[in-house]
């Protein structure tokens, strides 16, 4: 695989996707306006022990940001490019098709890292939110969760209509936010949402991240939500490669 194509290619791809002004908000200013927001209510009340809820909430945020990106904007995005042949296109080309595909998975780790970034920085300063691991445990836990839901978002993006893409992804997309516990306590859910909750890819990626970064706990603590995030994954791939259609 030509190093040089994939770097081209990531760079087209990122300036698409950072031309789309609904990326950006989605992926950093709604998260951003949801911590300040929450943050002024809830950023001095502290649960029994002695932790601030802030601290939780950081994770669900961080949360919100990658399934926004690498979810929602690749499958619209994917959906409205097959659907106007241009991925056809581009199939026609000398262009790999894994260099397509890794092309897109660089620039929504660039929008993720920046997010990210302003999110934790922003929970830091203003709200003295305390980090108890390490960045290589959130670094590694934040790109898995990105790279399935990136898989998921491809495979959604490559069954259905440009024009019904933005209706479907984000009638997954909501359910899956705040039943998997990444804005509201799922302590404060019915006990049946609550059962199907641990099922779901974000009960999982919301919790390695609390985990990691308010339990102060490593990747071998969180290996079981690691392993059944993972599985989402290979599942979501197994089922793309039986149904996306370039064309």
């Amino acid at each position: 695989m030509n190093a040089n194509m994939v770097i081209s290619q990531s760079i087209n791809e990122s300036r698409m996707m950072l031309r789309r002004r609904e990326v950006v908000f989605f992926s950093v200013l709604l998260p951003v306006m949801f911590m300040l927001l929450f943050g002024s209510i809830f950023g001095r009340i502290k649960d029994e022990n002695g932790i601030a809820v802030i601290n939780y909430q950081l994770p669900g945020y961080l949360v919100m940001a990658v399934m926004s990106v690498s979810f929602i904007s690749l499958g619209i995005m994917t959906a409205t490019e097959r659907q106007y042949g241009i991925l056809k296109r581009l199939g026609a080309t000398p262009l790999p098709r894994s260099v397509l595909i890794l092309g897109k998975i660089a620039a929504i780790l660039l929008v993720v890292a920046a997010a990210v970034i302003v999110l934790m920085a922003l929970g830091i300063v203003f709200y003295g939110v305390t980090i108890k691991s390490s960045p290589l445990d959130i670094a590694v836990v934040v790109l898995l969760g990105m790279l399935v839901f990136a898989v998921i978002g491809l495979m959604v993006g490559g069954m259905v209509k440009a024009e019904a893409a933005p209706a479907i992804l984000n009638a997954i997309y909501f359910p899956l936010l705040f039943a998997g516990g990444a804005l509201l306590p799922l302590s404060q859910m019915p006990d049946w949402l609550q059962q199907v909750a641990t099922i779901l890819p974000s009960y999982h990626f919301t919790n390695a991240l609390i985990g990691v970064m308010v339990r102060g706990q490593g990747l071998t603590d969180v290996w079981p939500n690691l392993a059944a995030l993972a599985a989402w994954g290979a599942g979501a791939i197994l089922i793309a490669a039986r149904t996306f259609k370039w064309e």
